[in-house]
């Protein structure tokens, strides 16, 4: 048998079509050409609290820094001083860049697959099998749930009809649970 995973093509041919995934909602994005600024309102406010006070904290820094008597060694004050003069220069065209920067909106999904979960089972206790598949049905993905029962129980038939899984049950118990996913699959 040959598996494509295209999303024209089915993984389970001998089965319904699976419901395609929906575009998720990404509030307008996706459209051409549409670019934000990194800076939202709020941080534009963040800016112009933080900028000053940034300018005023490195301005009193500067001022301690070349207060006489901290040239004791004078290859030393020239070289520290040239390294705290490169460092305010790279925050300063960080600050320039980030101030200035776009960047494109997150594109709309183009895909169209949805994801098959998948639950073997052989002989688990239905409380931890049914909260395996109120989980599993809870998923926000477009998704379909099959419960694969390789004890055939009634109980377990019941309980995925009730939660509104698929059940699935073999006849041929081979190859333990690799066994039962390969049946389902197959």
């Amino acid at each position: 048998m040959t598996v494509s995973f295209s999303a024209q093509d089915e993984l389970l041919p001998d089965r319904e079509p699976l419901p395609r995934a929906r575009p998720l909602p990404w509030r307008g994005a996706g459209q051409a050409g549409d670019r934000r600024s990194w800076w939202s309102p709020r941080r534009r406010g963040a800016l112009q609290v933080f900028l000053p006070l940034n300018l005023i904290a490195a301005a009193t820094y500067l001022v301690w820094w070349l207060l006489p008597g901290r040239a004791d060694v004078l290859a030393l004050f020239v070289a520290l001083t040239a390294a705290e003069a490169l460092g305010m220069f790279t925050n300063s065209g960080v600050w320039a860049a980030l101030s200035r920067s776009t960047f494109a909106a997150a594109p709309r999904s183009r895909s169209a697959f949805t994801v098959d979960v998948l639950i073997p089972t052989f002989g688990e206790p239905l409380s931890i099998l049914r909260a395996t598949i109120v989980a599993a049905i809870a998923l926000e993905l477009p998704h379909r749930t099959v419960v694969l029962d390789d004890a055939g129980r009634g109980d377990v038939e019941r309980l995925a009809a009730e939660l509104g899984a698929e059940y699935v049950a073999r006849t041929e118990h081979t190859s333990a649970k690799a066994g039962n996913l390969n049946h389902a699959l197959g």
